[in-house]
């Protein structure tokens, strides 16, 4: 019996180092962006390398809506924010340099309420928490 189960943990070691695949050869997506922000706006820096290679100024006032993308064990999470006059939302991975302090931030002032947070933070099925929910309009 101690054979099968030493067999079966080969067969599970090497599935997993099959599925993980090498090591990407860009940096993950949370190395290429950042995020700053101040009282009145936010900032996205997306990267190539050490130099930003584009930046996008939003401002605070402007935040329509927010949702919170859990994606698993073995991704970073992503933060979408929906602005006023902008088409696409704007994704944030919460491991990017400043993440932590920027969802932090959407916390304090109200754009994705603590009850939310706490739900999505504890995510761990692949849900999406936004604030407002879909079905409400948006009161800003």
């Amino acid at each position: 019996m101690s054979m099968f189960l030493a067999f079966s943990a080969l067969i599970l070691v090497l599935l997993a180092i099959f599925l993980l695949g090498d090591p990407p050869l860009r940096p993950p997506v949370a190395d290429r962006i950042s995020i700053d922000f101040d009282d009145t706006e936010f900032r996205v820096h997306r990267h190539d390398g050490e130099t930003p290679t584009s930046s996008e100024h939003f401002q605070w006032k402007d935040v329509t809506r927010v949702c919170f993308i859990d994606a698993g064990l073995y991704n970073s999470d992503v933060i979408l924010i929906e602005v006023r006059g902008r088409e696409q939302p704007i994704g944030i991975p919460t491991e990017c340099a400043g993440g932590t302090e920027f969802f932090g931030k959407l916390c304090d002032s109200g754009l994705f309420p603590e009850e939310v947070s706490l739900k999505a933070v504890r995510e761990t099925g692949g849900r999406t928490h936004c604030w407002p929910p879909h079905e409400q309009d948006v009161a800003h």
